[in-house]
C-alpha cells in the first residue's frame, strides 16, 4: 500500500466498529500502515486480525486533442531504447 490509498477492513477482532468501513491510509513501512481520520482512542482492545482490501479509486486523465498535439508535439523520444548505436533511420 502507498500513502493516500483507500482500504476497507473486514472481520476485525477487537474493534468491530472498523468492519465494512473504508479509510485512507499512510504507509509507515513495507508491511505496516496507519488509518487516517480514524479515532480509536475509545477502544480498550487492540485489533488483532482481519482482512484489508484495497479499494481502487477513479482517476481523471486529460489529454490534448490530436490537432493540438500535431501542432505542438512536445518532446519526442526514440522508441527503441535497445539500439542506441543504430542511427535514427525512421
Amino acid at each position: 500500500l502507498e500513502s493516500g490509498d483507500v482500504v476497507q477492513l473486514n472481520r476485525v477482532k477487537g474493534m468491530p466498529h472498523l468492519n465494512d468501513t473504508s479509510y485512507k491510509v499512510r504507509s509507515t513501512g513495507p508491511f505496516t500502515f496507519e488509518l487516517l481520520e480514524c479515532d480509536t482512542s475509545s477502544c480498550s482492545e487492540n485489533a488483532s486480525q482481519g482482512y484489508v482490501t484495497q479499494l481502487k479509486q477513479p482517476v481523471t486523465i486529460s489529454h490534448k486533442s490530436y490537432e493540438e498535439k500535431c501542432e505542438d508535439p512536445g518532446e519526442i523520444l526514440m522508441s527503441d531504447f535497445a539500439k542506441f548505436t543504430r542511427p535514427a533511420t525512421l
